[in-house]
This record gives structure tokens, sequence and C-alpha cells, in this order.
């Protein structure tokens, strides 16, 4: 899976110098299924919405995770590759999502699937 790499982390969950992954560079869903999240293009000027589902150390796990979400076809997946206090870890996020109830509804389905409730996180 494509790893986007972050050039600066503030440690607070605030960026400098992120690049977002397209969804034709994610992981394509399991054939047969369709997303079933509103996917919308970033309009300029206007934040996008992210569900974070983990922070992983272990790039493994962070793929695994990034899987199983492609597999389940919530929206584009994106594996985002970050230092927090001098650590490498990779944040997996599901979006962008159109919406704060699309946001909503796909928190909801990643917690039915056993995983943690993602965090919101807004760039």
């Amino acid at each position: 899976m494509p790893v986007a790499k972050e050039t600066e982390g503030y440690g607070d969950g605030s960026v400098a110098g992120m690049t977002h992954i397209s969804p034709a560079q994610a992981l394509p869903p399991v054939a047969g299924s369709a997303p079933t999240a509103s996917i919308t293009p970033p309009v300029p000027g206007k934040p996008s919405i992210y569900l974070q589902v983990g922070a992983f150390s272990d790039v493994a796990n962070a793929n695994r995770v990034a899987d199983q979400l492609n597999r389940a076809g919530l929206g584009p997946v994106s594996v985002v590759e970050t230092a927090i206090g001098g650590r490498s870890v990779r944040r997996v996020r599901v979006g962008p999502l159109a919406d704060v109830d699309t946001a909503d509804r796909v928190t909801d389905q990643i917690a039915g699937m056993g995983l943690p409730r993602p965090q919101v996180a807004v760039d």
C-alpha cells in the first residue's frame, strides 16, 4: 500500500506538509463491494473530514487495518506516515467524507467491525 509522508508534525495532532493519497492510489475495495460513504473531492478553502482509525508504529499493523477498511468499502483509505516525539507512526484514515452525518454513520460502521471508534480529523 502506498504511504504518504508528512514532512513535519507538531505533536498536537496538527501537521504541516502532509501529502494525502488520492482515492485512485489507495487499494481498491474488494470486487463486488460498493463504497457506502459519499466520496467528495476536496473543495479549495473548505476543510475535509477524515476519520482516523488508528496510529501504528508497526507498518504491518497499519496495513492490516487499512486492508480491513478497504474491504469494507467505507470510502478512500490512506496511511500517512509522520514522526511524533521522534517516533515514526502511521495514521490510518478514511476520507475525505462528504459531511458530518456521513462521518457519524461511517464511525458506527467502523465500531461495528470491532475496531476502536475513530477520531475525527479535519484538514
